[in-house]
């Protein structure tokens, strides 16, 4: 494979001459580049030169994914090193499980080069293991030719019994794949019976002892279902599941089988092969003890439903045998509440009769009219009683009543205004005196102009007592 060479330059930036026009060879002018367009040149001739490479070395500098999903390690040898990048899309359909410093892998991607750091590195697009690609190959090939048999066909795979009694466990027994569809079934169908192999699931010969435990096990009396257990692991792990071998004694068994190897990412031959595929050994044992704890549940609940049918019943009989003792117990008290209950009702429908009507109502007209009558005398008084005082209230203020008392209102007729003093009548004047029922015109003859002294404020009391002196003063006089 190819391999661009670099040579590292080193410049002394104090002995840097200043940029101007160089010529080359021929003379022809010849202007130097930036940083930035020499690096876009190299980055052209990396990228497009190497588009797809298939790499092999051991990983340095392995950190894991960072948190944005990303991936950032280095490959190396003897004498080179080279950065690598998984991008999180890629990342998504690699298996990076057990990848450390040290793992020897086979990486297929591209060159890109990082232009603010001048550095190359490959993108990755996917990564395996070394030795994983020869077996991803043999098991391409062998999925390939089951296939044309025609061994993945769903018409041949066998029914799983729905309710099985005994189950055949192909596994070692000392793993915890076992232990899993033990403590499972003790919890969900105790009754089932479990017949163990014990056989090595993985290395050298482990296929065969495989095979041989399906075998053996197609031996038992009336074994119901078979599961081939098996926990996770690398695909080197579970190669045992690919081999030929193990898949034509799948197909072989007159038993149904349940492929549960490795965990639900994990695929292998013996699932395809198998006549169902549980993700899990603890998934295969929930599927055949699901119809099982299915019954259970539903013998549970007709149990409990019989039983509250028949408390209900019991319970609606003793209600029943109760009522009819009260009613039998009740039965004067009842005959003597419906007599009571008859005389109530009599009296209503003879108190409902026309006549007991007709006389009820000539009651309340009656009643009626006296109530309006008093009323009305009594709204009448009220109205008299303020028309009385009304009248007085005039009589109070009527100013006619005041001349009755002798008094009288002298005002000038061509004014239209009252005197009130004697500055207001000047000799000559003529005058209009008003008494209670007529009046007289007058003529001044003379004025005397009378300056009375001012006179403190007065209570009205004090003022009609000193009116009423003034007056009968002059009387006298």
């Amino acid at each position: 494979m190819l391999r661009p060479k670099l040579k590292r330059i080193e410049f002394d930036t104090d002995e840097l001459p200043e940029l101007d026009e160089r010529k080359d060879s021929v003379g022809a002018v010849q202007t130097p580049e930036t940083v930035s367009q020499l690096t876009a040149r190299i980055q052209q001739m990396l990228e497009g030169e190497f588009v797809d490479l298939y790499v092999v070395g051991q990983i340095s500098g392995w950190r894991g994914q960072a948190t944005s999903g990303h991936a950032y390690f280095s490959i190396k040898d003897e004498s080179a090193l080279i950065s690598c990048v998984i991008w999180k899309y890629a990342a998504m359909s690699i298996d990076l499980r057990g990848m450390q410093d040290g793992t020897l892998v086979e990486i297929r991607g591209k060159i890109s080069l990082y232009p603010p750091k001048g550095g190359y590195q490959i993108v990755v697009q996917s990564m395996q293991k070394t030795g994983q690609g020869l077996l991803w190959q043999k098991f391409e090939q062998m999925k390939a030719k089951l296939r044309e048999e025609g061994l993945f066909d769903a018409d041949r795979k066998k029914p799983i019994p729905p309710y099985p009694a005994k189950v055949g466990v192909v596994t070692a027994i000392t793993g915890a794949a076992v232990k899993d569809i033990i403590s499972i079934l003790q919890r969900r169908a105790p009754q089932i019976c479990l017949y163990l192999y014990n056989s090595r699931m993985q290395g050298d010969g482990a296929a065969a002892e495989v095979a041989h435990g399906i075998e053996q096990l197609n031996r038992v009396p009336d074994l119901d279902v078979l599961i081939i257990a098996r926990g996770g692991g690398s695909l080197e792990e579970l190669w045992t599941f690919n081999e030929e071998v193990v898949a034509r004694a799948i197909i072989a068994s007159r038993i149904p089988v349940i492929s549960a190897v490795g965990h639900e990412s994990d695929f292998s031959i013996a699932d395809l092969v198998a006549d169902l595929r549980a993700a899990t050994p603890s998934a295969a044992a929930e599927i055949i003890s699901q119809n099982t704890m299915a019954i259970a549940d539903r013998l549970g609940d007709i149990k409990r439903r019989m039983r509250n049918t028949m408390s209900s019943r019991l319970r609606v009989w003793h209600g029943n045998m109760q009522i009819a003792e009260r009613l039998y117990l009740s039965l004067p008290y009842r005959m003597e509440k419906v007599r009571t209950k008859l005389n109530t009702l009599q009296s209503r429908l003879e108190m409902q009769s026309p006549q007991k009507r007709i006389e009820l109502m000539r009651q309340r007209l009656d009643d009626y009219q006296d109530s309006m009558r008093g009323s009305l005398q009594q709204a009448m008084e009220k109205v008299k009683h303020r028309l009385e005082m009304c009248d007085t209230k005039l009589n109070a203020l009527n100013p006619f009543a005041v001349l009755n008392r002798g008094y009288s209102i002298v005002y000038d007729p061509k004014k239209r205004k009252v005197i009130t003093s004697a500055v207001q009548a000047p000799p000559d004047t003529v005058l209009k005196i008003q008494f209670e029922k007529d009046s007289i015109q007058a003529i001044v003859a003379s004025n005397d102009k009378v300056s009375h002294p001012v006179r403190k404020r007065q209570t009205r009391a004090q003022y009609g007592s000193s009116m009423m002196e003034d007056l009968f003063g002059d009387l006298n006089d």
